[in-house]
């Protein structure tokens, strides 16, 4: 198996933890194995207003627990909040 650290320093210099890709992949591989679910725009926009927005862990459009885009627009791939199988990272999650 090849070398590792030049993917985790790759990763870092684009602000992402390799811990974040396999948790990534790993949202992705429960998203598909469910046959691509997707929240409703309503559920999508009250996710985001009442837990995303507010929420300290948020950077931007990013979870800083896990890594995650969270944005309310675009593809379901690009969205945590968008994938029906994903839920907040926060211990005892949000949502």
């Amino acid at each position: 198996m090849a070398d590792a650290a030049p993917i985790a320093e790759a990763a870092e210099k684009l602000g992402w933890k390799l811990e974040y890709a396999r948790r990534y992949a790993a949202a992705l591989k429960r998203w598909r194995t469910a046959g691509y679910p997707v929240r409703s725009p309503e559920d999508v926009h009250r996710v985001w207003d009442f837990y995303c927005e507010p929420c300290d862990e948020r950077i931007g459009n990013r979870c800083r627990l896990c890594g995650c885009r969270l944005g309310k627009g675009g593809l379901p791939i690009f969205s945590k909040i968008k994938m029906a199988t994903e839920h907040c990272a926060k211990k005892g999650g949000k949502w």
